[in-house]
C-alpha cells in the first residue's frame, strides 16, 4: 500500500501548505481521505503529485470540519465517486454530496480490500464530535490514518487493535499526550493539528517521519 500526503500544514518544495489535511491511499482501490481546507491547495498539490480527481474510487471524510472538507469541490468533479461519511455530519455537507453514492458508516468495517473504517468514535468533551479513522491491514499489522483524532488517539488505537497489532499511526493527533500508547510502533507520522509534535518527535526520534504535503510511505 502506498500513502501520499496531499495537504498538510507543511509542504515540500513546489507544493502549497495550509491548515488542513488530506491523503491518498493506493491499494486495491484509490482512496482519498479528507480534502484539506481549500480546492485551490488540494488541486495544485494533486496535480504536482500526479493525482487526478477522476482516478479516485472512494472518498472517506473523517469529520465535518472545514479544514477536512474545504477541498470537496475538487474531488466532486468525479461523478462516479463513492463517499463514506458519518450520520452525524451536517445536512449542508450531505447536500453537497447529492447525486453521489453515499454510505453512512455505522461501525468498524471493511470499505475496500484491507481498508477499514473505525466507524464513528465519539469525543469525550462537551462537543460530542464523532470522527472516523482509516485502518489499513498489511502483512505486518495495522496502519492507522487519522484526520484530527478528536476522540483521542489512544481510543482510535484501541479500536484498531480489534483487527490486529498496530504498526503505524499517521495523521493529526490533536491534543494527544499519552505517549506510552505509541511505544512499540514502527512508524509515527504526526501531522496537521498535532499539539505535542515536538515532544513526540523527540521521544520517538528513530520512529518519526516528518509530515509534509508530498510525503510518501509504503507498507507491505
Amino acid at each position: 500500500m502506498k500513502i501520499t500526503i496531499i495537504v498538510d500544514n507543511e509542504a515540500n518544495q513546489g507544493l502549497k501548505k495550509e491548515w488542513g489535511f488530506a491523503c491518498f491511499i493506493e491499494s486495491a482501490e484509490r482512496i482519498l481521505f479528507d480534502t484539506g481546507a481549500s480546492a485551490e491547495v488540494i488541486s495544485h498539490n494533486a496535480k504536482e503529485l500526479g493525482i487526478e480527481a477522476k482516478a479516485i474510487d472512494k472518498l472517506v471524510i473523517s469529520h465535518d470540519h472545514w479544514d477536512h472538507t474545504g477541498g470537496l469541490n475538487w474531488v466532486l468533479q468525479n461523478k462516479g465517486l463513492k463517499v463514506y461519511i458519518l450520520e452525524s455530519f451536517s445536512s449542508q455537507l450531505k447536500q453537497e454530496l447529492g447525486g453521489l453514492e453515499v454510505v453512512e458508516v455505522e461501525e468498524l468495517g471493511e470499505i475496500s480490500r484491507d481498508v477499514y473504517s473505525t466507524g464513528p468514535i465519539e469525543s469525550a468533551d462537551k462537543y460530542r464530535l464523532y470522527e472516523q479513522a482509516l485502518l489499513l491491514k498489511t502483512e505486518k499489522g495495522i496502519v492507522i490514518i487519522t484526520g484530527c483524532a478528536h476522540p483521542g488517539l489512544e481510543r482510535i488505537i484501541e479500536r484498531a487493535k480489534q483487527l490486529g497489532k498496530v504498526r503505524a499511526v499517521i495523521g493529526g493527533f490533536h491534543g494527544f499526550n499519552r505517549l506510552e500508547a505509541l511505544r512499540g510502533l514502527e512508524v509515527i507520522v504526526p501531522c496537521h493539528c498535532t499539539q505535542y509534535k515536538e515532544k513526540i518527535m523527540q521521544t520517538f526520534a528513530d520512529k518519526v517521519k516528518p509530515c509534509k504535503a508530498g510525503l510518501t510511505l509504503e507498507f507491505r
